[in-house]
């Protein structure tokens, strides 16, 4: 079942015992406020809140961003990159990037 969502968004997840997590937090932040992805939706994924959310979507490994488009994945990217998160935002979501070491299970 797709999961709503208007037309294209990353979601993170985002553990406040995840250094990685906490190092991306304020670029995150920082790009969800630009002018240049103002239409962009840009969710925070509380994993542990939303256990079923974070199955649905197959989040592994943190910090995750994932780009929705009408409701369907269209990419994602694993770990803590500024420059791949930019990368996924200005392809339209279309990506798959691991910029580090990423045990997926």
């Amino acid at each position: 079942r797709p999961i709503a969502s208007p037309p294209h968004r990353p979601t993170t997840k985002k553990k406040d015992w995840c250094g990685p997590c906490r190092m991306i937090a304020p670029v995150f932040e920082e790009l969800s406020r630009s002018p240049e992805y103002a239409h962009i939706k840009f969710i925070k994924l509380d994993t542990e809140r939303a256990p079923a959310v974070a199955k649905q979507l197959k989040i592994k490994v943190m910090p995750t961003f994932v780009f929705l488009k009408h409701g369907e994945q269209v990419g994602y990217v694993l770990g803590a990159s500024e420059k791949s998160l930019r990368q996924g935002l200005d392809a339209d979501g279309k990506v798959g990037l691991c910029n580090q070491l990423c045990v997926v299970s």
